[in-house]
């Protein structure tokens, strides 16, 4: 059996019409038309039993529902794919954070500043605390400004935030 005749029995499915044996056999066989299969399966299932006439309200309404079932599931997965990645990003902003205080810290314990605080009678210590607050100041502006929506977004669905009354942005 060649992938087209295949191809075309699996078409000539309906919802609860079982395979013919050569089909069958051709679908363990080629993982394309197996992958093909798998997608026509889906969808047939997506539709509404048999008993509902074909059209009718009820059976239009049960499509619907089946339709937004799927719907709500991959906004679900979509979601939740989006949230993974977010914290990547956090740890990503953490790991620099930490990296930036570690520095501030052990930069009054390098020679140079040491000779320098020595030289100016530790004058400069004013001046390094201010400094080491604009950095501090500036890296946590840049964090929020760059991850606004995201972490506007995560506190309104823990309730921390109002949600927006500007449908514009209510679903996000």
């Amino acid at each position: 059996m060649t992938c087209e005749d295949a191809i075309r029995n699996l078409l000539t499915l309906d919802n609860h019409t079982e395979i013919d044996d050569s089909t069958h056999a051709h679908l363990e066989t080629c993982a394309r038309c197996r992958a093909e299969h798998e997608r026509l399966y889906d969808a047939l299932s997506a539709l509404p039993d048999n008993n509902t006439p074909f059209g009718s309200p009820a059976w239009e309404a049960a499509l619907t529902d089946t339709v937004m079932q799927a719907v709500h599931a991959q906004a679900w997965a979509e979601a939740s794919a989006e949230d993974d990645t977010g914290w990547v990003e956090y740890g990503r902003w953490l790991g620099a954070g930490v990296l930036i205080l570690f520095g501030m810290l052990a930069l009054p314990y390098t020679d140079v500043l040491v000779a320098v605080r020595t030289l100016s009678n530790g004058e400069i210590d004013f001046a390094l605390a201010v400094s080491f607050g604009l950095i501090i100041t500036v890296y946590m502006a840049l964090f929020v400004a760059t991850n606004l929506n995201d972490l506007s977004r995560r506190l309104r669905r823990l309730g921390m935030l109002p949600v927006s009354s500007d449908p514009k942005t209510r679903h996000r």
